[in-house]
């Protein structure tokens, strides 16, 4: 799915590749209206520095049902470049979307890659349990009225 972003007074600037995640959303407007970006975030700016191609991006799907989370259909996938790895309670698939871009030969058999995806998996569980851990409370920072002109002008502030 692309992500298309229209920073009024910016030239346009295109990603065709790597792949961007919802976590560099946040990053990349703050940094678009002159705010730090905190070290908490584990996003970046998409229209700073270059972006990895191997870097993991990571996504995740709960289910609710009747506002109850129903944790047979939890499903975490990392996307390293072309190789994805998809884990769910009832097992996990592997595809190379270089040669399976439909994701129709799901494998991790005699895949090499696949430990390190399940590793990359790993770490960013413990790295979200110790976020929510050292965040507690959401943290609340100020605008000043430049920032919010910005965030105004992106339309995220009315």
């Amino acid at each position: 799915m692309p992500w298309l972003v229209r920073i009024p007074g910016r030239a346009p600037h295109r990603h065709a590749d790597p792949v961007v995640s919802l976590v560099d959303v946040a990053p990349t407007l703050l940094a678009t209206v002159g705010v730090p970006i905190p070290q908490s975030m584990i996003g970046r700016d998409t229209f700073g520095s270059a972006l990895r191609a191997e870097r993991p991006v990571f996504s995740e799907t709960e289910v609710r049902i009747g506002g109850t989370l129903d944790p047979d259909n939890l499903q975490q996938s990392v996307r390293r470049g072309s190789k994805k790895r998809v884990q769910r309670p009832t097992g996990t698939q592997c595809f190379d979307l270089e040669s399976d871009p439909g994701e129709r030969q799901p494998s991790c058999e005699n895949v090499p890659w696949r430990d390190r995806t399940r590793l990359d998996l790993e770490r960013w569980d413990r790295e979200n349990e110790a976020l929510a851990e050292s965040l507690g409370a959401a943290t609340e920072f100020k605008l000043d009225a430049k920032q919010r002109e910005a965030l105004r002008a992106i339309g995220y502030l009315e």
